[in-house]
């Protein structure tokens, strides 16, 4: 067949909805110059739209709307002087604690994107004793649960079939690309593909805090591993 009568394939994952990218405000990015020159290079990867997530965390990132939309702008309006080609959002991951309890509970505005998506975390060694009141909060305000990196808690290497209940609650997982080529360790990438084997990934994340977290993004989007994903119904590209 004649080349320009082959049909294009469409890229794959051109959203990621899981990054530190606004300076100075996390343990994310330190700097406007390394927040730009990341999603440079995001950008000539082939992601078309970036929605990063800065932590807020009472104890350790008292972040709200005023500081992460404030610093959105100035990320995006340096996106547009360089003229690149790539849409940048703002949400942010919750910490899972009595802060966020309480404000699911006064029904406070929280920081979502797509269909109403609230991303959070939970400490690493230890699930919160309110996980199920936070969850059961988060539905009734209206918002769909992704829970961040759950590969990662150590509290679940013994305990993985707490996924799939999870699953049937209708909450979301979020895996790091990283964890799949092991950048984090051996049994964080033995529970990242074991969570691809069975099917519990929703949405593949780059988690980028840093240079090193980019490298291992995409590192992992080179590998023949990430062809395996394409078998999956990941959602990232519906936010498109």
């Amino acid at each position: 067949m004649l080349s320009f009568l082959k049909k294009k394939s469409k890229s794959f994952l051109q959203v990621d909805i899981h990054s530190h990218l606004i300076p100075a405000i996390d343990d994310g990015v330190k700097t406007l110059e390394s927040s730009i020159d990341i999603i440079k290079q995001l950008s000539e990867a082939g992601i078309k739209k970036i929605i990063t997530t800065p932590h807020i965390a009472k104890e350790f990132y008292p972040n709200d709307q005023t500081t992460i939309l404030g610093g959105l702008e100035k990320v995006k309006k340096k996106i547009e002087e360089l003229g690149l080609r790539v849409e940048l959002e703002a949400a942010a991951e919750y910490y899972m604690d009595q802060h966020l309890l309480n404000k699911l509970r006064n029904n406070e505005p929280l920081l979502t994107f797509g269909n109403k998506y609230l991303l959070f975390e939970t400490a690493f060694l230890n699930k919160p004793p309110f996980f199920d009141e936070v969850i059961f909060e988060m539905f009734s305000n209206g918002y769909q649960p992704i829970f961040a990196h759950p590969e990662r808690y150590e509290y679940l290497a013994d305990q993985p079939e707490f996924l799939f209940e999870l699953k049937k609650r209708n909450v979301l997982l979020q895996v790091n690309a990283g964890s799949l080529i092991g950048y984090y360790s051996p049994r964080i990438k033995k529970m990242a593909k074991w969570m691809m084997k069975n099917e519990l990934i929703d949405f593949l994340g780059s988690d980028i805090h840093h240079e090193r977290h980019l490298s291992a993004f995409l590192k992992y989007r080179q590998s023949k591993d990430y062809q395996k994903l394409q078998t999956l119904r990941l959602l990232n590209d519906e936010l498109l």
